[in-house]
């Protein structure tokens, strides 16, 4: 992965505990689902233990609104 996804993908994020704490709504279950990947998948991407996809992350940024 080029180092303008790392950014991308640590920018996304580091935001994305704002966003989801404005929209409560937006469960790790949540996101996980609206993005295609099972919950356990999206933990891993939040916990840095796994790196989603270019297609996955432009998922996540797109439902939390990152243009």
């Amino acid at each position: 992965m080029c180092q303008c996804n790392l950014s991308f993908f640590f920018h996304i994020f580091r935001q994305s505990e704002n966003i989801k704490k404005s929209k409560p709504e937006y469960t790790q279950s949540f996101v996980a689902k609206e993005i295609g990947v099972a919950r356990t998948t999206y933990t891993a991407y939040e916990n840095g233990t796994k790196m989603p996809p270019i297609d996955t992350l432009s998922n996540i940024a797109k439902l939390l609104m990152f243009q």
